[in-house]
C-alpha cells in the first residue's frame, strides 16, 4: 500500500500521468426481420356478369344491389384476394369459407354453386365442371362446404372465388330472392411451414 502512495505522490509531483488503456471494438450481430402474411383484397369487390348461354356476350352488372334476375339467368360472380407472404422459410394458407347469409334456402329451381380458383379467367362452365383444372376445390354448393389454397413461400398469389347463380327457365323468383350482394364469404390466411 505504502508503495502505491509513493508512486502516486511520485507522478503527481512530476507532472507525470497515469492512464489506463481500454480498446473495444464494435460487432455487428446482425439484425433479424420478421416476416408477414397480408391479404389484400380487390378493390373493386366483386364483378359479376350474366353468361346465359341464349345472350350474344356476357353482360357486366354494374351494380348488383339493383338488378333482378329473370328465369334462365346463368350469373358469374368473382372475387380476387392478392395473399402475399414476406419471408425466407415462410408460406400460407389461404382458407374460404361461406359466411352464412340471410339467404340459405332458395327458392325452387335456383342453385348456388362456388368454387375456388387461382386465375380470374374461369367461365361459368368450368365453375360447375368437376373436371376443369386450375381450381383449388371442388364445386361446392353454397353456403356449404370450404376450401384452402397454399401458397408459395414468397411473393403475392392471386386466389379468385367463384359464385354461380343458375335461375332454370321455369325458376319463380320471389321479390324477397337474394341479392347478389348477399353473399358472403370469410377468408382467412395463416403461417404454414413449408
Amino acid at each position: 500500500m505504502v508503495a502505491l502512495a509513493g508512486l502516486l505522490g511520485l507522478a503527481a509531483g512530476s507532472g507525470a500521468t497515469l492512464a489506463g488503456w481500454s480498446l473495444s471494438v464494435p460487432r455487428v450481430v446482425g439484425s433479424i426481420t420478421a416476416g408477414s402474411l397480408k391479404l389484400e383484397p380487390s378493390p373493386s369487390g366483386w364483378t359479376w356478369h350474366n353468361t346465359s348461354p341464349d345472350l350474344p356476350a356476357e353482360i357486366l352488372i354494374a351494380d348488383p344491389s339493383a338488378w333482378h334476375a329473370t328465369p334462365g339467368d346463368l350469373l358469374l360472380g368473382s372475387w380476387q384476394v392478392d395473399a402475399t407472404s414476406v419471408g425466407d422459410n415462410v408460406a400460407g394458407l389461404v382458407s374460404i369459407a361461406p359466411n352464412d347469409s340471410p339467404a340459405t334456402t332458395w327458392p325452387a329451381g335456383v342453385s348456388v354453386t362456388w368454387r375456388v380458383g387461382q386465375t380470374t379467367t374461369h367461365t361459368a362452365a368450368q365453375v360447375l365442371d368437376p373436371a376443369a383444372t386450375g381450381f383449388a376445390s371442388a364445386p361446392l354448393a353454397y353456403p356449404d362446404g370450404s376450401a384452402s389454397v397454399r401458397t408459395a413461400q414468397a411473393g403475392t398469389q392471386p386466389v379468385v372465388v367463384y359464385l354461380v347463380v343458375q335461375y332454370a327457365g321455369d325458376s319463380v323468383i320471389p321479390d324477397s330472392a337474394p341479392a347478389l350482394s348477399d353473399y358472403r364469404f370469410t377468408v382467412d390466411f395463416s403461417q404454414e411451414r413449408p
